[in-house]
């Protein structure tokens, strides 16, 4: 998706320019006037497509950060779950103390503050995306 729109801004920043050059071989004012708005308008969109790559681009970066972070988290979680004592086993139970508790409290509290934090940077850049796509319409 994101080479489609490379590819679209290349074609618009082309003609953008095309039509400047054009203006310049214009002699009728009206004529100029209206060229003058159209470039206006297509600047105008060639700066929000080159936005929206660049919203595209940080939305992916986002994505495997969040992909990393949450492997991270799956790994930890694995991790605390195999230190979990067997609940079928009395004395494994009563061997599991408070340290431990404390410790998979605080694996759990880090995780979900992770994941929340990732989620809200997430759902802003989607947010930003959803803008830039409105104005380009």
């Amino acid at each position: 998706m994101l080479s489609f729109f490379r590819a679209t801004y290349q074609r618009d920043e082309t003609l953008l320019e095309n039509m400047k050059s054009t203006l310049s071989l214009i002699q009728e004012s009206s004529i100029q006037r209206t060229l003058e708005s159209a470039i206006e308008d297509k600047a105008a969109l060639c700066a929000i497509e080159q936005e929206l790559m660049a919203k595209m681009q940080e939305c992916l970066t986002e994505l495997q950060a969040e992909l990393k972070e949450s492997n991270e988290r799956a790994h930890s979680m694995a991790d605390a779950r195999s230190k979990l004592p067997d609940p079928t086993d009395p004395a494994a139970v009563r061997a599991y103390g408070w340290q431990d508790v404390e410790a998979l409290n605080k694996v759990l509290q880090e995780t979900a503050a992770s994941a929340v934090k990732r989620e809200a940077a997430v759902e802003a850049i989607k947010e930003d995306f959803a803008n830039a796509m409105d104005r380009r319409r």
